[in-house]
């Protein structure tokens, strides 16, 4: 993720990083740990945001609603993520 933000030829001002919501116990997601890895990888996206002066979400945040499978966004979810992004770019 640093160096592909590191490659990017904008304003860091400009780049928004966002953390994906954490997944949850699904079809893909068999497991705690998986569970565990997605909440240390928001973390890890703010500090690396922090670190390079980008800015940060963190969609974790956003009441995003995953289906069955335990990673991808409902309708449901879209529509959280869509106003969550709105109010981060306001």
């Amino acid at each position: 993720m640093e160096r592909f933000l590191s490659g990017i030829s904008l304003d860091r001002k400009k780049i928004l990083l966002i953390a994906p919501p954490p997944v949850a116990l699904g079809a893909w997601v068999p497991n705690q740990q998986l569970i565990d890895d997605s909440h240390t990888f928001a973390q890890l996206c703010q500090s690396l945001a922090e670190r390079m002066g980008v800015r940060f979400a963190d969609a974790g945040t956003w009441n995003i609603s995953l289906t069955y499978d335990g990673v991808h966004f409902t309708e449901q979810g879209h529509k959280a993520f869509a106003s969550g992004l709105l109010e981060v770019l306001k």
